[in-house]
């Protein structure tokens, strides 16, 4: 009965049915391909994103590293300034201490308690820090300071005494009149009558040195061209002293 089918109608037949079986095929062997091609592009993907992060997390380590390893230098520096700061101020308290005990021993020819500094303060505009040293002296000292306020007020010379009084701390004195040189001398100042109504304002007690605060209230309102410091010791071993300074010349100490 098959041998009856002509040859043609079977190859046709045939063709019919191989056609979508290789289109089929075709396909899924298509599809296969893809799908692998799509696996391997997404593993490809998944490895550069793997070597991405692994790239990023490296690179923030190593900006955490430089970080701290900025932060370790920056703390370095600012222990080595201050370092070298303390180190500076060392050099300068030590010169400036040696400087005042070469000071204490003096060049003086005889013993003597002078004026070695004196200041005005940042804290206490209208109070006078005086620095005493004893030159070429051994023993304990003690005695009294007295300040006085020169100043020229519309052309008239005008005399203050500082008083150790809350109300009334600075009392106008009379000027006696100056020597033809127009000068006063150390000498002529204390022999003179200035010495005898100075008021003592402050006491000092010391073997080298002393650091006195004497508060000298209104001192800024009178502006004075002048300040003389009188040093009067107690006894007679010492001699009295009287130390003249330029009020403009009177720097805040630091």
């Amino acid at each position: 009965m098959i041998s009856r089918i002509p040859g043609k109608a079977f190859l046709l037949v045939a063709l019919s049915l191989c056609i979508p079986a290789a289109w089929i095929s075709g396909r899924f062997q298509s599809q296969a391909l893809s799908r692998e091609q799509l696996r391997l592009l997404q593993a490809s993907a998944e490895q550069e994103q793997l070597q991405l992060q692994n790239r990023v997390e490296s690179l923030q380590s190593d900006l955490r590293q430089q970080a701290l390893s900025l932060e370790v230098a920056e703390a370095r520096a600012a222990s080595l300034q201050v370092r070298l700061d303390d180190s500076a101020k060392q050099s300068m308290d030590d010169k400036a201490e040696l400087a005042l005990y070469r000071r204490i021993e003096g060049t003086e020819s005889e013993w003597t308690i002078r004026v070695d500094e004196l200041t005005r303060t940042s804290a206490a505009p209208e109070a006078l820090s005086i620095t005493l040293v004893q030159a070429r002296g051994r023993e304990r000292a003690s005695g009294a300071i007295a300040v006085t306020l020169l100043a020229n007020q519309a052309g008239v010379d005008q005399r203050w005494i500082l008083t150790d009084s809350e109300l009334d701390p600075l009392v106008r004195a009379a000027v006696p009149q100056a020597p033809s040189s127009g000068e006063w001398r150390e000498d002529e100042l204390l022999a003179s009558s200035l010495s005898d109504d100075v008021v003592k304002v402050a006491f000092f007690d010391l073997r080298f040195f002393q650091t006195l605060l004497v508060k000298a209230k209104n001192i800024t309102t009178i502006n004075p061209d002048y300040v003389e410091i009188w040093i009067l010791p107690e006894g007679k071993r010492l001699k009295p002293h009287v130390q003249r300074f330029r009020w403009s010349e009177i720097a805040f100490d630091q």
